[in-house]
């Protein structure tokens, strides 16, 4: 089981494309728009070229400031630890794909392969997640042949710190999932 979040479900989706063998399915947590519907790449939740000029004018320092208020780094629990977790994380981010001219990968051939994607795949979002990540997840799981879709109460962007133990217990049921052989067709 194979799992990306965020911009990691594109990674995770392009991985699993080029080599199925290796996956035994997907879980995608807040998928980007364009990984459900690649029409629909311009449709963003933050705009990387404003944050390139930002940390170009104002340094790495007040892009983490800028992002740490951003809708997608909000947390809806009230762990502690989770919130020491994204402030650690985001002290040792660099931003060299900020600084440089870096281009972001194009996105995975988006619906098209989902639907001739013959595993498991489980869409997660947070009941607060952006409302581009969760027509992307919807999206996502309408296209996938074997597409399944929770959407986890009291989370955001970022479930997995959210609702951890809902979380892993949808990442489980699904590992679980993906070792029973897909359903038989009727042949109608």
């Amino acid at each position: 089981m194979l799992v990306g979040l965020s911009q990691g479900a594109r990674v995770a989706l392009a991985f699993a494309l080029r080599q199925p063998d290796r996956v035994a399915g997907l879980v995608l947590d807040g998928p980007p728009d364009e990984v459900g519907d690649p029409a629909a790449a311009g449709d963003e939740d933050f705009s990387i070229a404003e944050y390139r000029a930002l940390v170009r004018e104002r340094g790495v320092e007040a892009f983490r400031d800028s992002w740490r208020a951003h809708p997608l780094m909000r947390l809806y629990g009230s762990n502690p630890a989770a919130a020491d977790l994204i402030g650690r994380m985001l002290a040792r981010y660099p931003a060299r794909d900020l600084q440089g001219a870096a281009a972001i990968p194009p996105p995975p051939a988006g619906a098209s392969a989902l639907a001739r994607f013959a595993k498991p795949v489980l869409v997660v979002n947070g009941e607060f997640d952006t409302p581009i990540r969760r027509r992307a997840g919807s999206a996502c799981t309408v296209a996938a042949a074997r597409g399944a879709r929770i959407v986890l109460p009291g989370a955001g962007h970022l479930p997995n710190l959210d609702n951890t133990n809902a979380y892993n217990e949808a990442i489980r049921r699904s590992c679980v999932a993906s070792r029973e052989p897909p359903p038989e067709s009727s042949g109608i």
